[in-house]
């Protein structure tokens, strides 16, 4: 009886043996790994009304609600929808490495798909909004099983974070005023829910005497970065100078002066000058939301532009010659603007 029981016991560990090397081979257990990558936050500013498209998304939420809950502010429009694919377990390449057919197929079905949806977003009230949502997609890696002839497939699933954090706002002008002397333009408008938009502009460019203070004033998350004023001399070359906000400007005394020489023919020439004596205002400034910014300033002889359009965006620079009769300033990107007072 106990040699009976002793070849039991052996039989019993062997059978548990060879089962736990079978093991790795018939029972995958590995499901896939969700890798999460959270994407750059980006920033965008639009007017009330602007529409505002995403497509294959899932997950999206508005200030972290559903946006059935945002509709007063924010109206999310449904315009189309499917499905992403998604492997989410492991599996070997061979039928031989699994008890039965069903225990293979099985272990090749495991993956899903996810519901994913193209919106339209409406803004509709201003403020600040932050649009997330998610994107789903899997990669595979293949692993050759020592000794045999198969291979161990291995998926992992991306799951990619998005962040839209936008500024709506009624109004785009940066500029709220600018004032020279006792002269003053200014520009508003105003974009409703609705769609419609207004606008009022108060020009008085007419200037009287020789000097006066420079006042410009920006709306709310706006900044001054930089002033430059052009005037133009007896020949009517330009004057550039570089000036500071609310100090004492002195007025273009003379007339500006254009011509033009084709280099291909000669012949083929104008000449122009102005009715009036100009000053001419440049103003770059910089947007404190997105960090899009212009800055102008003089180095020696030329008149230098600096500008991005946004804080993780390359920071460009052009140049120009200060004394052309043209009074030509380099492009400067989209946070300027240019603002011109004559004298009789």
């Amino acid at each position: 009886m106990n040699r009976i029981k002793k070849s039991k016991i052996v039989l019993q560990m062997s059978i548990l043996l060879f089962a736990c090397m079978l093991v790795p081979f018939f029972d995958v257990k590995a499901f896939a790994a969700t890798k999460v990558e959270n994407q750059p936050q980006k920033l965008v500013k639009e007017l009330v009304g602007t529409s505002y498209s995403f497509s294959n998304v899932s997950n999206l939420k508005i200030n972290g609600k559903a946006p059935k809950k945002m509709k007063k502010k924010v109206k999310a429009i449904q315009t189309g929808n499917g499905t992403t694919y998604i492997r989410t377990g492991a599996y070997y390449t061979s039928e031989s490495a699994y008890k039965n057919t069903a225990a293979y197929d099985a272990a090749r079905n495991k993956y899903k798909y996810i519901k994913h949806y193209d919106y339209t977003l409406d803004f509709l009230k201003e403020g600040t909004y932050t649009i997330t949502y998610d994107q789903y997609s899997y990669t595979t890696t293949y692993t050759s099983v020592s000794g045999k002839g198969y291979q161990l497939v291995t998926p992992t699933v991306t799951k990619s974070h998005y962040t839209y954090k936008f500024k709506i706002e009624n109004s785009s002008n940066a500029i709220k005023s600018v004032k020279l002397g006792k002269k003053a333009q200014i520009t508003t408008s105003e974009s409703k829910s609705n769609f419609k938009s207004t606008s009022k502009s108060i020009r008085n460019s007419f200037l009287t005497g020789n000097s006066g203070k420079l006042s410009i004033k920006t709306n709310k998350g706006y900044s001054i970065t930089s002033i430059i004023v052009v005037t133009y001399d007896r020949e009517g070359n330009s004057v550039m100078t570089q000036v500071n906000n609310n100090k004492t400007v002195v007025f273009g005394q003379y007339l500006k002066n254009n011509s033009y020489t084709s280099v291909w023919n000669p012949a083929y020439k104008y000449i122009s000058k102005s009715m009036y004596k100009p000053t001419e205002i440049y103003v770059g400034y910089k947007d404190n939301f997105t960090g899009s910014y212009t800055k102008y300033y003089i180095d020696g002889n030329r008149v230098v532009s600096e500008y991005t359009s946004g804080k993780e965006n390359t920071v460009n620079t052009r140049y120009a010659t200060i004394g052309d009769k043209d009074g030509y300033m380099p492009y400067g990107g989209s946070c300027y603007k240019k603002y011109i007072f004559y004298k009789k």
